[in-house]
């Protein structure tokens, strides 16, 4: 939680944290839960990449939301797994 309070919005830690939450809040959210998120990941995504000032901080936090998303469905998948495994 710490770590959650002190991150600074250019911090790509931050945007592997939002990945990481959105994923599993989109699976298993409501259906409205799930527009929000998917137009969400829609404009931020383009935004970051196509942004006019491609620095070098941009591409990073580009890099490191979207492994924050794919870490995300990795985790899940693995818990959806491994839940199935033991109680079916």
């Amino acid at each position: 939680m710490k770590a959650i309070k002190n991150a600074k919005r250019s911090d790509p830690f931050f945007y592997f944290l939002i990945g990481v939450i959105l994923i599993p809040v989109y699976l298993l959210g409501t259906e409205m839960i799930k527009v929000i998120v998917a137009i969400t990941l829609l404009i931020s995504i383009p935004v970051s990449i196509l942004s006019v000032n491609r620095s070098r901080v941009n591409i990073i936090t580009t890099a490191t939301f979207t492994f924050g998303l794919l870490f995300g469905l990795f985790l899940l998948v693995s818990i959806r797994h491994f839940i199935t495994n033991i109680f079916v």
